[in-house]
């Protein structure tokens, strides 16, 4: 195990304190899930949107677009499609750049990592007309979870920049976590890098502590 975070002293002496292997397993839950989820999912169904179709399972309703993936719910509001003149268009292959509001929120339960989460961002997706488009923006998150018998609570506000899947995946997303435990509470970074393979992705916590996500599970070790 990998030392505490932080100590902070409790009733009867004992020592509770941020173990950096849950937060990161509670941060690669919020990356991936066995459904298609959480961030992942959202840049697939983004990029699906933006070209003019319908992620599957998905319906469209005044304002919004919405669906599951699993237990998660993912809701999309486009802002605006361009085209390659620059041109606001209705969303379609013609599409060059789109701008979409972000959200989803649920539960997700992987190994013996429990999360309830909710995130809402904004997104613009630019060059899906080239065969390397990006996705780039920002977004806050809310998670409480828990790593076996031990509860945390985290709030993050996130940056990303990245590749749209599209055959091969990278770039990065980056977290300024708040978390809290019992008493102890921390502020952390949390940078993920995404492999060109879309099989794994890199989590390094305060420039120091590092791990690997399967981005097909969620799972972080």
């Amino acid at each position: 195990m990998r030392p505490y975070l932080f100590l902070a002293l409790v009733a009867c002496s004992h020592e509770v304190g941020i173990e950096y292997d849950d937060v990161a397993k509670l941060v690669g839950a919020t990356i991936a899930t066995p459904e298609g989820g959480a961030t992942l999912g959202a840049v697939d169904d983004s990029r699906v949107l933006a070209l003019g179709g319908m992620p599957a399972g998905f319906v469209a309703q005044p304002g919004s677009i919405y669906g599951n993936h699993g237990t998660l719910e993912h809701r999309y509001m486009i802002v605006q499609c361009r085209d390659r003149e620059n041109v606001s268009i209705t969303c379609s292959s013609l599409t060059r750049m789109a701008t979409l509001v972000v959200t989803w929120s649920g539960t997700v339960q992987i190994d013996d990592v429990s999360i309830a989460s909710s995130r809402q961002g904004m997104w613009t997706l630019a060059n899906l007309d080239f065969w390397l488009p990006t996705v780039t923006g920002s977004s806050y998150l809310q998670v409480d979870g828990t790593v076996g018998d031990r509860t945390y609570a985290i709030t993050a506000t996130e940056t990303e920049s990245m590749l749209v899947p599209n055959g091969m995946m990278g770039g990065t997303v980056r977290l300024e976590l708040a978390v809290t435990r019992a008493q102890a509470s921390a502020e952390m970074l949390a940078e993920i890098a995404f492999d060109e393979t879309r099989r794994s992705a890199s989590l390094v916590l305060d420039g120091n502590e590092a791990y690997r996500i399967d981005l097909a599970t969620g799972a972080t070790e």
